[in-house]
């Protein structure tokens, strides 16, 4: 068995012998839920062209805005189950600490790639380790449109930029959406000395993780976006789930309903007003002979109405508001 890992081991692509004194590591910080094709080609590209010599996959951690994401301890198992099949040393995923984990924002990563280059420089035989971030077009671009025209307040009044603008000189590697696309990569003039967009770059297949999670929810094929030794555990793992469901409650004018559509703007969530449901609902109820039938089929009618858009709404999860039952009755 030493002999065969041994074996192994020599056959594995090895660590570049250094042409300068200086090594390049590029850091790539994502949720990778799930890790796809598209991720490692990406990595791979950036050592083949010479714009890395080492790729760390830095798994972001747990978002508690994100209830229906995947366990972080579940997605870095796929990015390291991938990266062994890979048996390439030039590819790693990165161990963060807890500390790390909760803190993910750009000065979090900053300390996380400083982090990094130490432990390069204490690895290897080299006088220099740079550290540059990966970061597909979409995520840059989110990146500096949340943090423009921000600042913070330091001491003596002093305003301070904060976001991607305050990554202190840190280079960034922006791979364009689906390649070939630098034209369209808007870059501001604070950063243009430090991005470089990756031009040569084309996407081996056209999808991303959203695409893979929802083909997985069917059972659909996964040849073409998960690596075969991983198919199993995606689709098991993303195989139709419990509804995420979420019911407001609180007094008229308390914030209900824009909050519901703040969820659908940032999380995906579809929101139903059930005001608007029990509106339309009381406009529709047939002739009752008492005021007591008539509420019963308007409840009912409510009830039958979200139930069906619930049901339409699938899978995605789905926030309501604005309507319960007044008695026992007929909340049974």
């Amino acid at each position: 068995q030493q002999q065969q890992l041994q074996q192994q081991v020599l056959q594995m692509p090895q660590m570049p012998q250094m042409q300068s004194s200086t090594l390049t590591v590029a850091i790539y910080f994502g949720t990778f839920d799930p890790i796809h094709r598209n991720h490692v080609g990406l990595a791979k590209f950036a050592l083949e062209h010479n714009l890395a010599d080492l790729v760390l996959f830095a798994v972001n951690g747990d978002n508690p805005m994100k209830p229906l994401a995947t366990k972080h301890e579940t997605r870095v198992r796929l990015v390291e189950r991938w990266l062994e099949q890979e048996q390439n040393p030039r590819l790693r995923c990165m161990q963060l600490s807890e500390l790390e984990l909760a803190n993910m924002g750009w000065s979090g990563r900053e300390k996380i790639c400083e982090r990094a280059r130490k432990d390069a420089l204490a690895e290897f035989s080299v006088a220099e380790v740079q550290v540059v971030q990966i970061i597909g077009q979409d995520s840059f671009e989110q990146a500096v449109k949340n943090s423009a025209g921000a600042t913070r307040k330091e001491s003596r009044g002093r305003s301070a930029k904060v976001g991607i603008f305050a990554t202190k000189g840190r280079r960034f590697l922006v791979f364009p959406r689906g390649g070939h696309a630098a034209m369209t990569v808007e870059v501001p003039v604070e950063l243009r000395d430090r991005v470089t967009i990756v031009e040569d770059y084309v996407d081996p297949v056209l999808l991303s993780s959203t695409a893979v999670r929802e083909n997985a929810a069917v059972q659909g094929s996964l040849a073409s976006a998960i690596h075969p030794k991983l198919q199993d555990e995606v689709l098991g793992l993303y195989a139709p789930r419990a509804r995420f469901l979420l019911l407001f409650m609180g007094p008229p004018g308390s914030g209900k309903t824009s909050l519901g559509h703040e969820l659908e703007d940032s999380f995906g969530f579809r929101h139903i007003s059930g005001g608007d449901v029990f509106r339309a609902a009381t406009a529709r109820a047939s002739r009752a002979h008492s005021r007591r039938e008539g509420q019963q089929q308007t409840v009912a009618k409510v009830f039958a109405a979200i139930a069906r858009a619930v049901s339409k709404l699938a899978p995605a999860p789905v926030s309501f508001d604005g309507f319960l039952p007044k008695d026992l009755f007929d909340f049974e």
